[in-house]
């Protein structure tokens, strides 16, 4: 929160994070051309992400969707061209459907979502320089119907596998012509269960949880099976650390957004939504397995500034405080001396 970064060095920082994640892209479709047939069924395709674990390579390529989208929103581009900007979100948007993992794309259309429709700060002032888009209803429905096509090309040229991934389907539901009501631990791959025995390992063992790595172990004590590693970190914070899990939770995935709430710039506020929304979503389907939510939420904290922003001047500020705060310090040992 004490480094400052301009927004023009956040535009370059976007495409920088982008180039590693375009790279990604381009080796999945390469790799999955050198299958000569994709079988597509009801789970994550790890050939079509390229060989790698789906989760990952799909909230990489929904970070990146994201940050394109949200230049789109303040009215910039990442790169010269803006259709050069248009044909990378539709490659990563493709690439990401592909993966059959849902938890990458999905979590990237909510954050867009929220950024587009939370609440504008009053302080106009604070906007001089990039100046958010206004979207109507009408805008926001244009939006998502593009890429409600997009799904359902890609959903025909799985041969709708695409969409019962999506409704968490199973090969025995399709075959019975989906009579049965599906269940969330169904929807959910398994993580509604996981979540279910982390509740009940916090009541079990409220004040300091069942240790650290330690719910793994006693995991099918509770019915949820054995082997299963944690999916959910606020479910593991609870299980694993009790009481003080509690607390990590308000401060990890509630009080950043008074944070946010409380920020007067719209496109400082935007950057840490669109940050905070796609590093804690993360979690809810891979813990704390991805390097994305650390690093997302740090960058969300970063104090942005208008790029002719007079450094010297918010050094000196700084240094001003520090001293001042020094000299109180001194004063108090001092007086506690005496």
């Amino acid at each position: 929160s004490r480094q400052i970064m301009t927004f023009k060095a956040f535009n370059d920082m976007s495409v920088l994070m982008l180039y590693p994640i375009i790279s990604l892209a381009c080796f999945a479709y390469f790799n999955a051309a050198q299958i000569e047939k994709i079988e597509y069924g009801l789970t994550a395709n790890n050939a079509a992400a390229g060989g790698g674990f789906t989760n990952q390579v799909a909230t990489l390529f929904g970070l990146g969707v994201a940050l394109i989208v949200l230049m789109y929103i303040t009215r910039q581009t990442l790169f010269k061209y803006k259709m050069l900007d248009i044909a990378v979100l539709l490659l990563l948007l493709i690439r990401g459907l592909l993966t059959f993992s849902r938890g990458g794309m999905v979590t990237a259309i909510i954050a867009i979502l929220i950024v587009m429709i939370f609440p504008k700060a009053k302080a106009a002032w604070q906007d001089s320089e990039i100046k958010l888009r206004n979207f109507s209803v009408s805008s926001i429905l244009i939006t998502f119907s593009i890429v409600f096509v997009v799904f359902l090309a890609i959903n025909a040229y799985t041969g709708n596998y695409l969409l019962y991934r999506y409704q968490g389907k199973t090969e025995r539901s399709i075959q019975s012509g989906f009579d049965k009501k599906t269940d969330l631990d169904q929807i959910s791959s398994g993580r509604y269960k996981i979540m279910i025995s982390d509740f009940e390992m916090f009541v079990d063992y409220p004040a300091l949880g069942v240790g650290v790595g330690h719910s793994v172990k006693v995991r099918e004590q509770y019915g949820a099976g054995s082997g299963f590693h944690p999916h959910l970190e606020f479910s593991r914070l609870l299980a694993e650390h009790g009481m003080p899990g509690l607390v990590l939770i308000v401060m990890i995935f509630i009080y950043p957004f008074y944070k946010i709430w409380h920020e007067p710039n719209n496109y400082r506020r935007s950057i840490m939504l669109l940050f905070m929304i796609v590093a804690l979503a993360s979690t809810f389907h891979s813990a704390m397995r991805t390097m994305v939510t650390p690093l997302l939420f740090a960058f969300a904290f970063i104090n942005y500034v208008p790029t002719q922003f007079d450094w010297r001047a918010e050094l000196a500020i700084q240094n001003k405080r520090i001293l001042r705060k020094r000299k109180q310090n001194e004063l108090i040992l001092q007086q506690q001396q005496e």
